[in-house]
Formats: structure tokens, sequence, C-alpha cells
């Protein structure tokens, strides 16, 4: 695994030829070819251990910039080839409102009384076909919902992964189905490891603390588990985390709350599909297991 580093700035009051020596100096040579920019914005891209990236920091700082560091990292094949499990995450923007918005039903027995995390959907998801892509083959809700088109969502079934479920989706508008299928996965890990890196808490419900859970936009989120708490061989191939991200407010009506949402794992075989159908814009980022170094 190796990390990179995108280095963003704003170059204030500094004239073109003084930014343009200090992308030249950083080997950012394409970022000169382009010229000045319109917005006074620039970045540039490096491995974390390029000493390159430690003199663009350090001219920048001479002239009083502040830059906007934002690390990723990036794993190998035989590290990707080797993972028993990945978070499986969806790249393009979310596109309309889910949750119980449009009247999904949901069973809220075992949910939390003050905020409604932990609601348990039991009706298909409703829609708006306004809101949602008319095309393409997955697509995530602004409530963080993932669906599947029904074509791609059929033959991912045929594959009878463990702990997976499909279902349908309904129009808000109309008395009919939506060419869509829901990905839902009941299996809830125990907690995330203290180990876990990237993760942040903030106003977190008072009654429950399941809720308020990000994933920061500066530094990747490192998964990771106590081998003592979950058996990797025993886990279903789909589970979801413990953790659910963002804030849940229940209210009167149901259709004004929202409901935070766990994370989404799943085992090889889910990466092996999605690569093999060509979907581009997904993300599998390995799960770590804690040890004792």
């Amino acid at each position: 695994m190796r990390t990179r580093v995108q280095v963003g700035f704003h170059s204030g009051k500094l004239m073109w030829r003084q930014v343009e020596e200090i992308l030249r100096s950083a080997g950012q040579a394409a970022a000169v070819r382009k010229g000045p920019s319109y917005l006074h914005v620039y970045d540039a891209a490096f491995w974390e251990d390029d000493p390159r990236l430690a003199g663009l920091l350090e001219r920048l700082d001479r002239a009083g910039i502040v830059p906007l560091q934002r690390r990723e990292h990036v794993y190998t094949k035989a590290e990707l080839n080797t993972s028993p499990l990945f978070w499986l995450s969806v790249r393009s923007a979310e596109k309309g409102f889910g949750g119980p918005s449009y009247g999904t039903e949901y069973d809220l027995s075992e949910a939390c009384s003050s905020c409604g995390t932990g609601a348990r959907q039991t009706g298909p998801l409703r829609l708006r076909p306004v809101e949602i892509p008319r095309r393409g083959s997955i697509f995530q809700t602004l409530d963080n919902e993932i669906l599947l088109s029904t074509e791609l969502g059929t033959r991912l079934r045929a594959l009878e992964i463990s702990g997976l479920e499909l279902w349908p989706v309904e129009s808000a508008t109309r008395e009919r189905e939506l060419p869509w299928l829901q990905l839902r996965v009941p299996f809830e890990l125990p907690p995330m490891s203290p180990l876990t890196a990237g993760l942040l808490r903030e106003a977190p419900c008072r009654g429950c603390s399941r809720d308020g859970h990000f994933n920061s936009a500066f530094e990747p989120l490192e998964i990771t588990y106590q081998p003592d708490t979950i058996r990797m061989k025993d886990l279903p191939e789909a589970v979801h985390t413990y953790e659910h991200f963002g804030y849940s407010a229940l209210r009167d009506p149901l259709s004004d709350s929202h409901f935070a949402q766990p994370l989404l794992l799943v085992g090889p075989r889910v990466r092996q599909f999605f690569r093999a159908e060509r979907v581009r814009s997904v993300k599998f980022t390995p799960i770590h297991l804690a040890t004792d170094d």
C-alpha cells in the first residue's frame, strides 16, 4: 500500500511567475503548461515519500499559504486480491431523497427512541422518478441507500451472495416499480476497533451514540476490527457496520425524519462481480484486522 497526497492551494496575492516557480520546482510541468488559473486555485499530487512534497509545502509556508492536503491509500493488486472483506462505496454523486421521505415503511420497535437510528426498513424504498437517474447501473441516494439497475442486480442475485438482499424500488408518484433494486444487508458487525483511522465523531445522539460518524475529507478511512470480535470465516459475504454515518432525526410526521446509514462491507466475490461487469463507479477498500504489533 502506498499513500497519494493531493495538495490544493489558493495563490492569494502571488504573481503568476511566483506560482509558476513553485509549481515547476515541485515537478508539476503539466500545471505550469495550463497557465494561470482564473480562480487562482492550483493542485498537485505526490506519493507521500516523494521529497518534492516536502519542498512544495515548505515553499507555500514561506509564501504564507496554508494548503489543503488530502491523503488516499492506493492498494497493490496482491493486497486487493487477498483481502477477505471490503468497504463498498459509490464514487458518483448522490441523487434523490430516500429514507422515509416519500412513504417508505419502517419498523421503529428496535430503533433509538430519540433519533431513530436502527429503524428497520420493512417495505420497498419509495423514490420520486424525477429525482433519480434515468440510466446507468448504480447510484446512491442522498440518504445513502445504494441501488443497482434491475439488469445488474438480477445478475448479482444469481450469485446467491450470502447476507445480501435485493429489494424492489417503487415510484412515489405512480403505482409502479422502478427499474432499480436496493441493496439491503441485515447482518450487523460489532463496533470498529479504536485503531480505525480517518473516522470522525461529531454530535452523536445522546441516547444511542450510534449516529454522528463521518469519514474525513482529508485522511482515508481505514476500517479496522479486533480479531477477537469477528471471525471472518463465519461472516456472511455481505454485512454492515455497527456505526451509522451522518445524523439521524426522528420527527413527526415520519416523512420528515432522516436515518443515518451504516457502511456496506462485502466479500471478494462481490468485488469480482463488479470488476467483471466493468462497473467503474464503485470503489472497494480493504478492511483491516488489528495486530499485536
